[in-house]
């Protein structure tokens, strides 16, 4: 059923549509007035109207209703508004950056070992040289004074004189050992004197160097200079540094103690016939008689091994 408002509105554009229709079915007024009565719409007329106004208040109502749904079904569109929006701000709405994964540190590198070449053997002596050198104390010593009479002479003879090199300096040396032959005695005798004092000042130095190295380095450098001259035929001076702080070695036989025995007791005895006699009489020694010269020998030497310990030797 049809409200009266929407029937209205249905039956309202369709009134004047009527009227026209019925105008022209029915008979004039005048017709009717001569006539005497009025006619009724026929059935067919009446049915035709109706048929027509419920099919357009149908249409009508259909599209009302259409119009309605449409409006009803759009009418939830603030709630798509409100979800664009939400869609929006959540776009809107930056990321949240990831952390950047931690990178692993590198791991370090295995230093490389650097391939060294093998020195040829000229390379190795020549090593081997400048080691022994160094080793050897060679070229450190004190500088000697004059410590002999020609020597003292030649060098005041060749001070204050300029020479052109070694070349000059030889060709001069036959004429000023010429000169030193030819000097008297009493000439010779304070030339003579220097010498010894000279040689005195040079052991003293010479000690006082010695002494300023380590017991150790001091022999190391004399097997540094017997090695130099059995392997280069380098001879250093001295070949052997000395040094006094070392207790001296003892002979290690007892035959070198009989020996001193037997020279001790006849001190005017010498010569090879004497070493020959003193060798015999050694062999005809019995065991027992050799015994107390072997003892000394053995006390000896142990006595210098308790001196080496004490230096640390």
């Amino acid at each position: 059923m049809l409200s009266a408002t929407m029937r209205s509105a249905v039956t309202q554009p369709l009134r004047p549509l009527a009227r026209v229709i019925a105008a022209n079915s029915l008979p004039s007024r005048g017709a009717l007035v001569r006539r005497g009565f009025l006619v009724a719409p026929s059935y067919k007329l009446r049915v035709a109207v109706r048929g027509f106004a419920t099919a357009t208040a149908s249409k009508t109502t259909g599209r009302t209703a259409a119009k309605s749904a449409t409006k009803t079904k759009a009418a939830p569109k603030p709630q798509a508004k409100a979800t664009a929006t939400k869609a929006k701000k959540t776009a809107k709405a930056p990321a949240k950056k990831k952390k950047a994964a931690a990178k692993p540190k590198p791991k370090p590198k295995k230093p490389v070992a650097r391939k060294t070449k093998e020195m040829s053997p000229e390379k190795k002596q020549v090593v081997l040289r400048r080691a022994l050198k160094k080793a050897a104390l060679l070229g450190q010593e004190p500088k000697s004074l004059p410590a002999t009479k020609w020597v003292v002479f030649m060098s005041a003879a060749l001070k204050g004189k300029p020479s052109s090199g070694l070349n000059d300096t030889r060709q001069r040396i036959p004429a000023i050992a010429a000169e030193f032959k030819s000097l008297s005695p009493a000439e010779l005798e304070p030339l003579e004197e220097t010498a010894a004092q000279n040689k005195a000042i040079n052991a003293g130095n010479f000690k006082t160097w010695v002494e300023s190295h380590s017991i150790a380095e001091i022999q190391e450098a004399n097997i540094a200079r017997r090695r130099l001259k059995r392997d280069f035929n380098i001879i250093p001076y001295p070949i052997k540094l000395v040094d006094q702080r070392l207790p001296k070695r003892p002979a290690s036989n007892a035959y070198a103690y009989f020996v001193k025995a037997k020279s001790s007791a006849s001190p005017h005895a010498g010569g090879s016939g004497l070493t020959k006699e003193l060798s015999q009489d050694w062999h005809a020694l019995s065991a027992a008689e050799k015994r107390p010269y072997q003892d000394l020998a053995a006390a000896e030497f142990a006595k210098f091994q308790k001196e080496l310990e004490k230096l640390s030797i």
